[in-house]
């Protein structure tokens, strides 16, 4: 992957808030689904040289 391509490669998360009725009352909750990437840091004598995104997980 380019520097570039790796500039474009971001965290990809939706919220959406849901209120059910039941017969006790409403249960509201908030659910979150999406892309989280995962990164390596590059680091060379003590110094952070920057980092790259070795996988994508789907949650």
């Amino acid at each position: 992957m380019t520097p570039a391509d790796a500039a474009d490669v971001t965290d990809e998360l939706v919220t959406t808030e849901h209120v059910p009725v039941t017969p006790d009352g409403e249960l509201p909750y908030t659910a979150q689904t999406g892309r989280v990437v995962l990164w390596k840091d590059e680091v060379k004598d003590d110094v952070w040289q920057g980092r790259e995104p070795v996988a994508q997980r789907g949650c």
